[in-house]
């Protein structure tokens, strides 16, 4: 309710924004204008404003500092014989009124009349509103905002920010039969991919709405134990997917491609250890798969190998995969989340390996980074020097030597060129669309911690902190994204991934619900509630107006923005569509709510009412 409408000295009047109109008391008429504007433009009568000014200056003037000239202004108003109507009132004095209203109460107002609609855009008093619905208190906040190359107005930020973001729930899909993992976006996308603990992997048609699958696969019948990530390739021809071997302690996994132009036929199947390196294409045609044995009691090395994505053999001696680099991991960590990286562009030779390490314990502290040059990765596919058969053999005489006394040759470690030290666990990394910018889903440990044996790490915070590194300087970005939570023991394996475009930064949390930032102010835009923990959020790449989350509540939900549902003739209410049909291949909740809508009446075309839209 708007601070007019609910001050008791008004008496009657209706609300404002309200299109009835209140008639006016008889036998007084304002004889500058018509009966017919008279008609139009509401609010018009000063009736009762000389008393409630003076309410209203101490509250005002609270805000302002200046009670002098408020109260000035007032005594102006009020001291005049006659006071025909609004519309004659101090430009300065309703511009303050104004930034009491609420954004949609504004937005009423200026369909009422020009003179309203010339002051309500001023960007002074948008600038009062987004400071105060957006909660972004500091002037200093306020001036890097304005000074952002994409700022326009006041206006148009609030509503980028309240129109544009993906916070109206458009689709509920039921289609997994246990927790949902993770989700995917293709490059164009047209798809998305889902992978749940029920052991399928999905894949959908994210052009069509409702959302209908294309593809799916049961995993279980390749000894799989769950789905846990997957990516598509540039081309957007082939589906990268990772999972879990059966067995009580295993640390093994498994990548597969699909191609998603021959009816998600195989097309490659690899070995992946451990297994939450999950895997990363390293160009269209070639991946990243990992491999870890251990060296000594807390000592292991970990391989990253290059496979090619198709592994039909034209000969015995054309290598599909092939050891590229070999890190040494210490008190009992590994190599995890790999993540393939070109800050500089795709056209440049520099290409980055990054992904979550430890040196101090087991769990993931560190995120390490390996430069590389395009032009020196050694990928597969030259004619090899031996077969697998000789390669073999060759071991087989290596390990006789050893056991006959001979010197076994030390291994020889690949360096990390940089080392980002969180002092927090690491649960997700993420690259923005550029690739210039990683972003870390962590939960820091306690100041000064100490950590005196390896397996027993630092308790951690139930806070989640999203924290940004630029690769091309390695330094950490000031802003910290916070309001997620999460409540799972440092010991037990998890991951919470992170979704970034060009304008929000959006994640998973435990308490049930996923949230959305903007990314260059940081300010926390809304909340996407589940039923249970939301272990990943993803963008649409070529639309970031639309964004799926999926959750241990078995679901998947689709996310449009307030503008993407006016364009696509949605109708919701709170954070729900309304009437949208049930899909024929996957079972979808039907949302059946009262029909209304909060698109505010201010973001429409200049000079138009709601009702002519």
């Amino acid at each position: 309710m708007s601070a007019l409408s609910r001050n008791p000295d008004f008496g009657p009047a209706a609300p404002v924004g309200n299109r009835h109109r209140r008639p006016s008391p008889r036998g007084i008429q304002d004889e500058s204008i018509s009966p017919q504007e008279e008609e139009l433009f509401p609010l018009r009568r000063w009736d009762g404003i000389g008393a409630s000014l003076g309410a209203l200056t101490k509250d005002i003037a609270v805000q302002f500092g200046d009670e002098e000239q408020i109260h000035q202004m007032s005594e102006e108003c009020c001291c005049q014989e006659e006071v025909p109507s609004w519309t004659e009132a101090p430009p300065e004095l309703m511009e303050i009124i104004m930034g009491y209203l609420s954004a949609k109460d504004i937005g009423s107002c200026a369909q009422t009349c020009k003179n309203w609609k010339q002051l309500l855009d001023l960007d002074s008093v948008w600038k009062g509103v987004f400071a105060r619905d957006f909660e972004v208190s500091s002037r200093p906040r306020m001036r890097v905002i304005q000074n952002d190359k994409k700022f326009v107005s006041w206006r148009e930020e609030y509503k980028r920010l309240w129109c544009e973001v993906p916070a109206i729930q458009v689709q509920l899909i039921r289609d997994h039969r246990d927790e949902v993992l993770h989700v995917s976006f293709s490059n164009d996308g047209s798809m998305f991919a889902t992978c749940s603990k029920d052991d399928f992997v999905k894949c959908w048609d994210a052009q069509a709405f409702p959302v209908r699958r294309r593809f799916q696969e049961n995993m279980k019948e390749h000894g799989w134990k769950y789905t846990q990530w997957s990516a598509f390739n540039s081309s957007n021809t082939l589906l990268l997917v990772s999972g879990v071997h059966f067995g009580p302690i295993s640390t093994s996994g498994e990548l597969f491609v699909f191609n998603l132009e021959d009816g998600f036929t195989v097309q490659c199947k690899v070995r992946n250890k451990p297994y939450d390196i999950f895997g990363s294409w390293l160009d269209d045609q070639h991946l990243f798969s990992g491999n870890l044995h251990w060296t000594g009691a807390m000592e292991s090395c970990c391989s990253l190998w290059i496979n090619t994505a198709s592994q039909h053999l034209e000969s015995e001696r054309v290598g599909v995969m092939r050891r590229a680099y070999k890190f040494q991991n210490v008190n009992g960590s590994s190599l995890r989340t790999l993540v393939v990286a070109r800050p500089y562009g795709p056209d440049d030779e520099t290409v980055l390996l990054v992904f979550s390490t430890g040196s101090l314990t087991f769990i993931p502290h560190q995120i390490g980074i390996k430069k590389l040059k395009q032009s020196e990765i050694p990928f597969p596919g030259a004619p090899a020097h031996r077969t697998l058969q000789e390669a073999l053999a060759e071991h087989e005489q290596q390990l006789l030597e050893a056991a006959a006394g001979g010197q076994v040759p030390d291994i020889q470690y690949d360096s990390i060129d940089h080392i980002l030290d969180l002092d927090a666990q690491i649960i997700g990394l993420s690259l923005s669309p550029d690739q210039r910018y990683l972003f870390a889903n962590c939960r820091r440990w306690p100041e000064n911690a100490v950590i005196a044996d390896p397996f027993q790490p630092p308790p951690i915070s139930s806070e989640i902190e999203i924290r940004c590194f630029d690769l091309q300087t390695m330094e950490q970005v000031p802003h910290t994204y916070r309001a997620h939570r999460a409540y799972t023991p440092s010991e037990e394996c998890f991951f919470i991934f992170v979704g970034v475009s060009e304008d929000y930064v959006a994640s998973g949390a435990e308490n049930s619900k996923g949230y959305i930032w903007d990314r260059k102010h940081n300010i926390t835009l809304s909340s996407l509630t589940h039923q249970s923990v939301v272990n990943c959020v993803a963008f649409n790449p070529a639309d970031q107006q639309q964004l799926v989350t999926v959750s241990d509540d078995y679901t998947i939900r689709v996310w449009f923005s307030r503008s993407k549902c006016r364009q696509m003739g949605l109708t919701y209410v709170g954070q729900k569509a309304c009437g949208v049909n049930k899909s024929v291949q996957c079972r979808m909740d039907r949302l059946e709510t009262k029909l209304e809508t909060d698109f505010l009446p201010f973001f429409l075309p200049d000079g138009a009412f709601a009702e002519e839209v």
